[in-house]
C-alpha cells in the first residue's frame, strides 16, 4: 500500500504542476478503481505526508450521473442536487454532504 500511495503522490503532483485535475490524473492513471477510491488513496496520501494538506471543501467529489445531467438540462450541478434532495423522495442517491456543499456554493454566488 506504501508503494501505491508513493505512486498516487507522483501522479497528484505532476498533475497539479501542470494545472491538470488531480483526482482525473490519478483517475487515469488507475481506470480499474472508481473515483471515490482515488479519492480515499488521495486522502491516505495526505495523511501520510505524501501529498499536500487540501483546502476546506475541496475535497468534495460530484457525483459523476447527477453532474451529467445537469449539464444535459443546462442547469447548475448546484441547484440540481439541492432539488434533489428536495424532491426526489430517496429515490436518486445524492447525500446530505453534497448537498451541503451545494447549499453553500449556491451561498457564495456559484451559480455556473
Amino acid at each position: 500500500m506504501i508503494d501505491r500511495l508513493a505512486r498516487v503522490a507522483e501522479v497528484w503532483q505532476r498533475a497539479a504542476e501542470t494545472g491538470e485535475d488531480r483526482i482525473s490524473a490519478v483517475h487515469a492513471a488507475y481506470p480499474d478503481r472508481s473515483r471515490r477510491t482515488i479519492q480515499r488513496w488521495i486522502s491516505k496520501a495526505r495523511t501520510a505526508g505524501l501529498v499536500p494538506p487540501a483546502k476546506p471543501g475541496s475535497n468534495w467529489l460530484r457525483t459523476p450521473s447527477a453532474e451529467a445531467v445537469a449539464n444535459a438540462l443546462d442547469v447548475p450541478y448546484e441547484r440540481l442536487v439541492v432539488a434533489l434532495r428536495e424532491h426526489a423522495d430517496g429515490y436518486l442517491r445524492i447525500g446530505a454532504t453534497e448537498e451541503r456543499h451545494a447549499r453553500e456554493a449556491l451561498a457564495d454566488g456559484g451559480d455556473r
